[in-house]
């Protein structure tokens, strides 16, 4: 009988809503004021959520920047063995045709191809220097009279490297200054 009285309240009492929930229980009506400070609380949750999310994938990729930019100085310091390594190719070369010289050519040779697919594994790349000079990844030290088009690269003095798109450091190259050699016959 209670159980009767009480539901003829709730179906009579126009602050509860006579639609229910999963629970079956009766849902609330909230007063304009509270659903209007609820709307503004529910905005503030969601700005705040926006905000963490925006802070956690800005800190993945500032720690992901770190990462490249620690590695990017050690390979900085194994680069000058590159160079001192394909030196030794070169000047060997020349040598070459000496029985002596040709196992430790090829055994120079062999470190180098090495260390340069590791360092390729990890990420470092030669900045290509086949086309015009691109001041963003080329370092011009010096222009010769070609017959090329001006600003195209003729020489590598000293190969430029990238790990994982940061510039470890520039290509430096002799560009040719577009104008042709003049004969002094």
């Amino acid at each position: 009988m209670e159980d009767e009285k009480a539901d003829n309240q709730a179906n009579n009492d126009p602050m509860i809503n006579k639609d229910t929930d999963k629970d079956n229980a009766p849902a609330v009506v909230a007063t304009p004021n509270e659903a209007k400070d609820y709307e503004e609380l529910k905005d503030k949750m969601l700005r705040i959520a926006a905000e963490f999310d925006n802070y956690k994938k800005r800190t993945q990729n500032e720690v992901s920047r770190a990462r490249v930019h620690g590695k990017v100085e050690l390979i900085r310091q194994i680069i000058p063995v590159l160079d001192e390594f394909e030196l030794a190719i070169i000047s060997l070369q020349v040598t070459k045709r000496a029985k002596d010289g040709t196992n430790v050519f090829k055994g120079i040779e062999m470190v180098y191809a090495n260390l340069k697919e590791s360092l390729s594994k990890s990420g470092l790349s030669e900045i290509r220097t086949d086309g015009t000079f691109d001041p963003m990844s080329h370092e011009a030290i010096m222009t010769k009279s070609d017959e090329s088009e001006s600003g195209k690269i003729i020489e590598v003095v000293k190969k430029g490297y990238m790990f994982e798109g940061v510039l470890v450091r520039p290509a430096s190259v002799i560009i040719s200054s577009g104008e042709p050699k003049e004969n002094n016959d």
